[in-house]
């Protein structure tokens, strides 16, 4: 019983995210909106969790995995495109995430963004100091800038 109460709170916040995103945004918008959405609700306090989403939406309490993992989630609800990554950043484990805007890939590190006091999403040169298995994510694509003068080339012939 207790886990399904567990789960209605964080269905509650979800729900909740649907709202807050404007229908009539564009993909870059409803990202920002996202996170503004998530920044918004709590100071966070980074540790982990044995009840990730929950804790992080209902206590403020969560890492860097829980927060990549909710943020792709409430992503995909709103119908974008958001993966939760899996690395290093100055080769300590860390999570963020990849989220395809308008067909370009980019990162998004909410902790960094946290720090910032901003949403921003980078490309694969703008985000130094993490290492990731780039096969599997964004089904291998590169990001923006390395994307740019292929389509440029293929726009030229």
């Amino acid at each position: 019983e207790s886990l399904r109460q567990m789960q209605q709170q964080v269905r509650r916040v979800f729900a909740s995210a649907s709202l807050y995103v404007n229908s009539d945004a564009t993909e870059a918008q409803k990202f920002a909106q996202l996170y503004t959405f998530l920044m918004e609700r709590s100071d966070y306090d980074v540790q982990t969790s044995i009840t990730p989403a929950y804790s992080l939406l209902i206590h403020g309490v969560g890492d860097g995995e829980a927060i990549a993992s909710v943020y792709a989630a409430m992503c995909r609800q709103a119908g974008l495109d958001c993966q939760t990554v899996s690395g290093t950043k100055d080769g300590q484990s860390w999570h963020w995430n990849i989220i395809r805007e308008d067909g370009v890939y980019y990162h998004v590190d909410l902790l960094r963004c946290s720090e910032d006091g901003q949403f921003q999403h980078l490309s694969d040169e703008q985000i130094q100091g993490y290492v990731w298995d780039y096969s599997a994510y964004g089904n291998g694509e590169k990001s923006a800038e390395e994307t740019a003068p292929a389509e440029a080339e293929k726009n030229d012939e």
